[in-house]
């Protein structure tokens, strides 16, 4: 593998994220769990999409990733305010 088209931006997203809510947590705790969990969903959705540019991976229809990559941030919001 090639590490990618934009050569693992997803991983360095993560990290700054990951960052960025260690120093806002303690005045926004709720707020900084909820961004790290639709952090997690972005890289992923990042990556799948990095991979597909690059030829590593296979995005086999546009339309169907689109709907379901949208879902799944949707998803995580319904779940965040449970």
């Amino acid at each position: 593998m090639s590490g990618g088209h934009w050569d693992h931006f997803e991983i360095r997203f993560k990290y700054e994220l990951e960052e960025f809510c260690e120093e806002i947590k303690e005045r926004f705790p709720n707020l900084s769990k909820e961004l790290l969990n639709k952090g997690k969903s972005i890289c992923e959705i990042i990556h799948d999409i990095d991979y597909d540019f690059c030829g590593d991976t296979l995005i086999n229809n546009d339309h169907d990733f689109e709907i379901g990559s949208i879902e799944k941030l949707n998803l995580d919001n319904a779940i965040g305010l449970k």
